[in-house]
């Protein structure tokens, strides 16, 4: 039993160690520029419109929007029926 807890202690520590030597490599080292003129390269070698196709996220309604408004207008209805009865 106390062989098991020291390598496992063991495997912790080390554990630790990678997990601190990790954060330190990554930490910072990603520039957003390289990380954008990546991302346009591997569009422009697959011949992918990025701008095309993801310049209009975020703008307009969300698909199916206009029945939810439709669905309101149902319920509405139904509920000043229920009212009035």
């Amino acid at each position: 039993m106390e062989k098991f807890q020291k390598l496992f202690e063991d495997m912790e520590v080390k554990s630790a160690d990678m997990g601190q030597s990790l954060d330190q490599v990554y930490q910072g080292s990603l520039n957003q520029g390289d990380v954008d003129n990546l991302i346009k390269e591997v569009a422009d070698e697959n011949k992918i419109e990025m701008d095309k196709e993801m310049g209009e996220a975020g703008r307009g309604p969300v698909g199916g929007a206009k029945e939810a408004k439709a669905d309101t207008g149902s319920i509405d209805a139904r509920l000043n029926n229920l009212k009035n009865t």
